[in-house]
């Protein structure tokens, strides 16, 4: 790292460019870099429910435990399923008006 910005200061010295400006340049490169970081931290997509257990398996209280204690563990931050989904097959729109098919 210092062989860097050995390189740079010996560079801009032979180009005639000041100090201070190397400096203020290297200065606003490092502001920008933290810009992007915090704009990439605060935009990234969050963890999934989903992959909650294998955060579980990944600790030791997991591989000490028996095998129902590993059930047990994993049933805990397993994501819920959705009880008022409709399935797949059927549609809203495939249900039939009951009003309509009435006779007198």
């Amino acid at each position: 790292m210092v062989q860097v910005f050995s390189f740079l200061f010996g560079l801009a010295a032979a180009l005639g460019v000041s100090l201070k400006l190397v400096s203020f340049a290297m200065l606003a490169i490092a502001a920008g870099l933290l810009w992007a970081t915090i704009w990439f931290w605060r935009t990234a997509r969050p963890e999934t429910e989903v992959l909650a257990p294998l955060e579980i398996m990944g600790e030791r209280e997991f591989l000490d435990a028996d095998e129902d204690g590993r059930k047990r563990m994993l049933n805990t931050v397993r994501a819920r399923p959705n009880l008022g989904a409709t399935s797949e097959n059927e549609s809203p729109l495939a249900k039939p008006n009951l009003d309509a098919t009435k006779t007198n």
